[in-house]
């Protein structure tokens, strides 16, 4: 799924998705000075963006904590069942 930028079109399709992404986005661009130009576009288009992934993470964690003290844990889905993750390919 891709961020509500306005005038961004599938490639494959055509169609514009700007109304089919429900969720907000945040973006990480930890790639120096060269991509400098970048982070500033997706500011100016409105999308959240940080130049570190630590940065990211301790907001992510952040976010998760505060979420999870005013919401409550989450539920687990019924019919849900774990599913292991591969330490590599």
């Amino acid at each position: 799924m891709f961020p509500q930028i306005p005038g961004w079109r599938d490639t494959a399709t055509g169609r514009s998705r700007k109304d089919e992404v429900p969720k907000a986005w945040i973006a990480v661009v930890d790639a120096g000075p060269l991509y400098d130009s970048m982070v500033a576009r997706l500011l100016e288009l409105g999308v959240p963006t940080l130049c570190t992934v630590d940065r990211a993470l301790r907001m992510f964690e952040a976010y998760g904590e505060q979420r999870l003290a005013t919401t409550g844990a989450p539920q687990p889905i019924e019919g849900a069942r774990d599913v292991p993750v591969s330490a590599g390919p």
